[in-house]
């Protein structure tokens, strides 16, 4: 295209892109492959790349705005969450200069058969990551359910706002696996989404797991 014309400008970032792209795998030693998509947002993109490849992750930072920004502009990462077609796992800000091992996996449990299948997710990372699983359950009434009778260690925590609980208990373990929002998109808007709320500030890093497909 012409120099002066605006696809030249996005052909250079594009370029800019890719190649800070391929420094960064370069530094880490990372057998990756770069991909560039056009699409109409970096959820819709994302989200298509991920169906494309058939993805079973995704790995997002958290956002670095404040509040008042992500509430009026919106936000990448809380976007991507919404009806995500594989896992999403969401990095605090800052979290590569402060990683370590995972010793201790977060589980909220909330008695439902989706939470059932994110325990047993977790188990599987603890197994592999030799840590222990600490299942985190909320309860109006103090009547908790012992989720399948753990050996692991169980928090419960009087009925409040999820998030404000759950955000608490993500600070005493290395790695939180929860299900996504049940909320309908509307919902999500008015601030009722418990994991998007999480992750515009995360106390530790997530692991969302998308919603059970319904069978045939």
């Amino acid at each position: 295209p012409a120099s002066d014309s605006g696809a030249a400008g996005a052909a250079a970032r594009r370029r800019n892109a890719l190649e800070r792209l391929a420094a960064l795998r370069d530094e880490l030693h990372l057998d990756a492959e770069l991909v560039y998509v056009e699409a109409r947002s970096v959820r819709q993109g994302l989200h298509d790349t991920a169906r494309a490849r058939s993805a079973d992750l995704l790995v997002v930072g958290a956002s670095r705005y404040d509040v008042i920004y992500r509430d009026l502009v919106g936000d990448d990462a809380r976007e991507v969450l919404e009806n995500a077609p594989c896992a999403i796992a969401v990095a605090p800000v800052g979290y590569s200069s402060r990683r370590g091992p995972l010793r201790t996996i977060g589980v909220a449990y909330d008695d439902s058969s989706e939470s059932a299948r994110t325990l047993v997710v977790a188990k599987d990372i603890a197994l592999d990551c030799h840590a222990k699983v600490s299942v985190f359950q909320t309860v109006s009434g103090l009547q908790p359910h012992d989720p399948v009778h753990l050996e692991d260690s169980i928090e419960y925590a009087e009925c409040g706002d999820p998030a404000q609980e759950l955000g608490r208990y993500g600070q005493s373990v290395d790695l939180l696996v929860l299900g996504a929002d049940k909320h309908g998109p509307g919902a999500r808007w008015l601030g009722q989404g418990t994991v998007r709320r999480l992750a515009d500030e995360p106390p530790c890093p997530l692991l969302v797991l998308p919603r059970a497909q319904p069978t045939s």
